[in-house]
């Protein structure tokens, strides 16, 4: 995890902005000088996982179904 780079659009335009500053638009400037909260950020990645969790039926049989042979190894394990 430490050396994979950063995902999150928020950080990756306000980076790219302030290597660039020629080439940023005013929307990028502005993201690039907005504070970023990290337990909003925590907050939409938790709430984000429990919707596609919810929402998605493959990510939703796909977790049941990892649940239930994960399940089956550790009571079928000596």
């Amino acid at each position: 995890m430490a050396f994979i780079p950063e995902t999150l659009p928020r950080v990756v335009i306000s980076r790219e902005a302030k290597k660039n500053p020629r080439r940023a638009s005013v929307h990028e400037v502005a993201i690039a000088e907005t504070k970023i909260s990290v337990l909003g950020e925590m907050r939409f990645i938790v709430t984000m996982a429990i919707r596609i969790m919810l929402f998605e039926p493959i990510v939703t049989f796909l977790a049941i179904f990892n649940g239930f042979t994960y399940g089956l190894v550790n009571c079928l394990a000596p």
